[in-house]
């Protein structure tokens, strides 16, 4: 990751080593490369490409990453954004414990080299 982080509140996306895609929500304090804390129209263009996309992949929950929860209607509120990010082919992130951690990940990931120059030339490598 690119030394020149930010914290910001936001949901990002970058491209992992092995080519595959991912999500990452920020929970408020995690670091955002400056590709995306530094351009809105970054951000925006990725984000509504991805927003835009539908759903490809089943997909797993990383249930030894996931927190107790009082019930499982408040479980399925926490996991509801990262299962519709990963159904798109993307691994899913939550910035917990000064880490991204993997919550959900797609049987089918969607790779890097599918995406259209525009996306490739905004996404970090991570």
């Amino acid at each position: 990751m690119d030394e020149s982080l930010l914290e910001c509140d936001l949901d990002w996306f970058g491209v992992a080593p092995d080519g595959s895609l991912a999500h990452f929500a920020t929970a408020g304090v995690g670091p955002v490369p400056v590709e995306f804390s530094g351009s809105v129209a970054n951000y925006e263009l990725v984000f509504d490409y991805f927003a835009s996309l539908q759903p490809m992949s089943d997909i797993e929950v990383i249930e030894e990453n996931l927190e107790e929860f009082a019930n499982e209607e408040q479980r399925q509120r926490y996991l509801a954004s990262f299962i519709a990010m990963s159904r798109k082919g993307l691994l899913s992130y939550d910035f917990k414990e000064n880490a991204y951690i993997l919550i959900v990940r797609p049987i089918v990931p969607m790779k890097y080299d599918l995406l259209p120059e525009n996306i490739k030339n905004t996404l970090p490598f991570i």
